[in-house]
């Protein structure tokens, strides 16, 4: 299977889970437990919504930024006279691409060498990108004190379709040196 295959599971809420095809980049069983469906479960179009969230997120950490997550309940009738029917839920992803880090530029510090932001950030260049490094990084250089508060709002994302590479420009704001003192 190539890496932009469609990865399809499948799982039920009356019955146990069934697998129509293994994903690559994640283990089925995790990619269940993300989902938070379980079998017997109500499923609601915000319960579908939510596992959709957390696995496009897990995928988008593993650098499949264009990650496509659809996940499409088949109702079933009811089984006896006076029970609920019950819905088959398949999920469908198609990852896309790796994107890797090709670029990281930080700009807004003056004073603060560059080098000791570089060693605060966990993303490294040639790796694929993860959001979620991106904010444990963010919280490490907060946790420095020489910035004003860091959020992925100050993480400037360019990515590039052609090649699979995100550059990454950091916005920081120094804090002025008798602000930083207790």
């Amino acid at each position: 299977m190539t890496a932009n295959a469609t990865r399809l599971l499948t799982a039920s809420c009356m019955c146990p889970v069934r697998i129509m095809m293994v994903a690559a980049s994640f283990a089925l069983l995790f990619l269940i437990s993300l989902s938070k469906l379980k079998a017997g479960q109500v499923v609601g179009e915000r319960t579908i919504a939510r596992a959709r969230e957390a696995i496009r997120r897990a995928y988008a950490d593993r650098g499949h930024l264009k990650a496509k997550v659809r996940i499409q309940p088949d109702f079933k009738s009811a089984l006896a006279e006076g029970r609920q029917g019950v819905a088959d839920v398949s999920i469908q992803v198609d990852e896309g691409d790796v994107f890797r880090l090709r670029r990281l530029e930080i700009i807004g510090n003056a004073k603060t060498r560059d080098q000791i932001v570089r060693r605060r950030v966990l993303q490294q260049e040639g790796e694929p990108y993860s959001q979620e490094l991106m904010e444990k990084s963010l919280n490490r250089l907060n946790r420095l004190r020489r910035f004003e508060k860091l959020t992925m709002a100050d993480v400037e994302i360019r990515v590039d379709e052609k090649d699979p590479f995100v550059d990454l420009l950091v916005h920081l704001k120094e804090i002025k040196r008798s602000q930083t003192r207790r």
